[in-house]
């Protein structure tokens, strides 16, 4: 059987023509597509072909400065990138797959889904347990 799952990590993601130490906001943009029916590998393959430089496109139309403020504009383009791969879906309806999209903008996580997969986020912050456990572990491997 054919995998249909696909998965896409880009860091950085440009958004702008500016270069990171030119000011241009840090950005990530990581995706899970599980595709489903006959051609659901086509139609993730589409998904992480597609969706990267629409939505980069879509967040150059907001000012660089007032990204982070504008977060109804975010999530705006965010959803019109969805309807707009769903709607280019090489498969024309005959497959599909769902989607879970992870956007970070500086220190803001934005979360878009469609479908039923369910995702999680979790943090992990480091404590001074932690320190002393990795100081223990460098010691035991000299």
């Amino acid at each position: 059987q054919i995998n249909q799952d696909r998965s896409m990590l880009i860091s950085p993601y440009h958004i702008s023509e500016k270069k990171q130490d030119e000011g241009s906001l840090p950005a990530q943009l990581l995706g899970v597509f599980d595709g489903h029916g006959n051609g659901g590998e086509a139609t993730s393959q589409h998904s992480i072909d597609t969706l990267p430089k629409l939505l980069a496109e879509k967040l150059k139309t907001i000012d660089d400065e007032n990204m982070l403020e504008n977060e109804e504009a975010v999530s705006q383009a965010l959803k019109e990138v969805f309807i707009e791969v769903d709607r280019s879906d090489p498969t024309n309806g005959e497959a599909g797959c769902t989607a879970t999209v992870v956007l970070r903008l500086g220190e803001k996580l934005f979360v878009a889904n469609a479908g039923d997969s369910v995702s999680f986020i979790g943090f992990y912050f480091e404590g001074p347990d932690d320190k002393q456990q990795q100081q223990q572990q460098q010691q035991q491997q000299q």
